[in-house]
């Protein structure tokens, strides 16, 4: 039996992405905790505690999932509506939502999130003078390691931009020739327009003069006109 799972009977997807929105944000080496950052984590809903394990209540509330299951359980001992309505809420655990996100960012974008990720890590892990020799040295190596990859990274990078620079150009000047030939059809559609029109205008006086037993000095300048615009 096919066993469907769709999040948003939890929760709708604006919901869920407010509530990410919350607890992480994207540095430009993947997510980091907000609270990690600068201590401005949300709090959990059900208390002033911070989030740990943080979950997604059906009504869009963000709390933690330890304080979620204190409160249910005593709820349990409760029989009042809001309690037995507390007990039947359906919940969203957001790590594997998170989890899930962060393996999409490396795995759409290797190079720009992993590269500068061992960077930041190499850069920490020398950063305590007070490790062992050992770990020091090690540290020292993965650092250079990861200098030279990086570098490598940028000239690739500077590679590609310079193409891209060189693809544009083509570009421009192929919309310039396009431009040009795009103008030119134009005017030649105008001139055949006004041909055609001094066409219709010549047959006119022509039809004119000839139903006249003597033509009209004026229709004769006109048509002296149009001749004069067809050459």
């Amino acid at each position: 039996m096919v066993h469907e799972v769709d999040v948003s009977t939890a929760a709708s997807p604006e919901q869920i992405g407010i509530a990410l929105a919350k607890l992480v944000t994207l540095d430009g080496t993947g997510l980091r905790s907000l609270q990690e950052i600068d201590g401005r984590g949300a709090r959990c809903s059900l208390g002033l505690a911070e989030i740990k394990r943080p979950i997604l209540l059906s009504d869009g509330s963000l709390c933690d999932e330890g304080a979620f299951q204190l409160k249910l359980q005593l709820s349990a001992r409760n029989t009042s509506p809001a309690s037995l309505l507390f007990q039947r809420a359906k919940i969203l655990k957001l790590d594997p939502l998170k989890a899930a996100f962060e393996h999409f960012l490396q795995a759409a974008f290797p190079d720009k999130l992993q590269l500068p990720r061992n960077l930041d890590f190499a850069l920490h892990r020398v950063s305590t003078p007070t490790a062992s020799l050992a770990s020091y040295a090690a540290g020292a190596e993965n650092l250079e390691t990861c200098i030279s990859e990086m570098v490598a990274w940028v000239a690739r990078t500077q590679v590609q931009i310079f193409e891209a620079k060189a693809r544009l150009e083509d570009v421009r000047g192929d919309l310039q020739v396009r431009g040009a030939v795009c103008i030119q059809s134009a005017f030649r559609v105008l001139r055949a327009c006004r041909l055609v029109a001094h066409l219709r205008i010549k047959r006119k006086l022509e039809h004119a003069v000839c139903g006249a037993m003597t033509p009209d000095k004026s229709l004769t300048v006109r048509m002296a006109n149009v001749d004069s615009l067809e050459a």
